[in-house]
């Protein structure tokens, strides 16, 4: 009987780990990255999300919370290029209470796309970066995530920049 009721036990402990690591990859945001010729020698690196149905991602624009950035992107300095004003973003912005944090904060579902701007003092430019986020539904904050990043661009009319 106590064996009988042990197996039950692991199988359901066993049952709810995996069904929680399915969850979990299935929560995944897609990120791509890329660059935009502007003009001349300027260019804006793309840096687009797509966000699992009934997830989000939060604004760059909302305050720490107890020291947690809930999202940052961190572009390496480099001689290669300047950097033109500040990351902005695009997507549906939503500005709500967050039950998780128990305060209004802003984020993006489905879709967002971040913008960094640059001018490029050399004709061919890696630019490197580093980007963590939170991903979460309205009841649950899933694990924070790092993603590095590395782009080349590669300034020659008929050539366009390419991904690494």
């Amino acid at each position: 009987m106590i064996r009988l009721t042990m197996v039950r036990c692991i199988s359901l402990l066993a049952a709810f780990m995996f069904s929680t690591i399915v969850f979990a990859q299935q929560q995944s945001v897609n990120w791509n990255f890329n660059s935009v010729k502007l003009t001349g020698d300027e260019y804006a690196v793309h840096l687009s999300a797509v966000i699992p149905s009934g997830c989000h991602i939060y604004s760059m624009l909302n305050k720490k919370i107890d020291s947690m950035m809930l999202m940052d992107i961190e572009i390496e300095q480099s001689n290669e290029f300047d950097l033109i004003g500040s990351i902005r973003e695009y997507g549906k912005a939503v500005t709500n209470f967050d039950p998780v944090f128990r305060r209004p904060l802003t984020w993006y579902e489905n879709s967002v796309l971040f913008v960094q701007k640059l001018k490029l003092d050399k004709p061919c430019v890696r630019l490197k970066g580093s980007l963590i986020f939170l991903v979460c539904d309205l009841k649950t904050n899933f694990e924070t995530e790092e993603i590095s990043f590395e782009i080349e661009i590669i300034a020659v009319d008929g050539i366009s920049p390419k991904k690494l």
